[in-house]
């Protein structure tokens, strides 16, 4: 299926990456390469960042800082005292890939001894990736696994020279994230005032019916969402510091070695969408990407805050995770786009 470019429309084609800090390569490569498959992209792995191709995703996982002498590729230096790296990043939440042959993938987790639990109604397997993120695995239909492929892929995939196997997974199903209560329904208004999301639906815990989910479709091509679940359990510090934006922007710049996390998601109407958040004093000018931003202003931008669109008076935060957002002229666009 190609992507049109739609000028009219907002909306989220794509969530295509997520970005968390590793502390450990060996291991890290063991799990996303050895077990799942990944392939390493091959112009963007480098002395400081391993990425990894997962079908129509990535996972991106620097360890080393890109401003310094380059280190040897794999070796992670003393980061102790660095504002941004040094800490094996957890994201609160979950992350869920598809993938090609569940069957597969756990004869990978038995042959490599890797911890896992296999659950049914429905099937997945669930398990830790050497960050600590819990990670689920889905088998993908027939039709879905369609859908992954024709929507387009990363070099490296698929290399007939080599014979080389393509990865095991088919992309990114659902992110997950952890959200304080009472939010749930807001951050629903801002991603259907924001990116013009209108299929956004309410559920209700099944554990307590005064905690709330708001499940967001990010992606029109392939079956992708975006899920915020309210915990109460969340830290509290974390959710003292939404009450104003000054303190939320205080905890995550103390936090931000272990928060800075992102995740990446491609959008038809760029200018449309860039102008909502600025309006909503949302966008986020991030001194560790600052070289990388300036360079790709036309294509790419940053979010931060997520606030209430209903309550634009309001100097309440609902929820904090940085947003790569890119246009479908990004030159990293994994898309078939016309």
């Amino acid at each position: 299926k190609v992507v049109q470019r739609m000028d009219e429309m907002s909306g989220i084609v794509l969530l295509e990456h997520v970005n968390v800090n590793i502390t450990n390569c060996e291991e890290c490569i063991r799990f996303w390469v050895g077990i799942l498959n990944g392939i390493r992209h091959p112009r963007s792995t480098n002395h400081f960042q391993i990425h990894v191709n997962l079908g129509l995703s990535q996972m991106h996982l620097p360890y080393a800082d890109h401003n310094l002498k380059p280190t040897e590729q794999g070796s992670i230096p003393d980061y102790s005292s660095h504002k941004y790296l040094g800490i094996a990043q957890k994201i609160n939440g979950i992350l869920s890939f598809y993938v090609k042959d569940i069957d597969k993938v756990l004869d990978c987790f038995v042959s490599q001894q890797y911890p896992y639990k296999a659950h049914e109604n429905p099937v997945f397997i669930e398990t830790f990736c050497p960050n600590s993120n819990k990670i689920r695995l889905f088998q993908a239909p027939l039709e879905i696994q369609r859908l992954y492929r024709n929507a387009g892929g990363f070099p490296g995939e698929f290399d007939i020279r080599n014979n080389a196997e393509s990865s095991r997974t088919c992309g990114i199903k659902e992110v997950r994230m952890f959200c304080a209560k009472g939010t749930a329904k807001g951050i629903a208004r801002f991603y259907q005032n924001t990116f013009g999301i209108q299929s956004i639906s309410i559920e209700t815990s099944s554990m307590d019916n005064s905690l709330f989910s708001a499940v967001i479709p990010v992606s029109d091509v392939v079956p992708q969402y975006l899920i915020y679940e309210e915990d109460p359990q969340i830290d509290k510090e974390y959710e003292c510091s939404l009450e104003k934006k000054e303190s939320a922007l205080e905890y995550y710049e103390k936090n931000v070695r272990e928060h800075g996390y992102h995740i990446c998601v491609y959008v038809r109407n760029y200018s449309a969408v860039k102008s909502k958040c600025k309006e909503l004093d949302s966008i986020w000018h991030s001194d560790r990407f600052q070289t990388l931003d300036q360079y790709t202003t036309e294509t790419q931008f940053r979010m931060l805050l997520i606030t209430d669109p209903d309550q634009p008076q309001s100097n309440r935060i609902l929820h904090v995770l940085e947003h790569e957002i890119r246009s479908l002229d990004a030159p990293q666009c994994p898309l078939k786009v016309q």
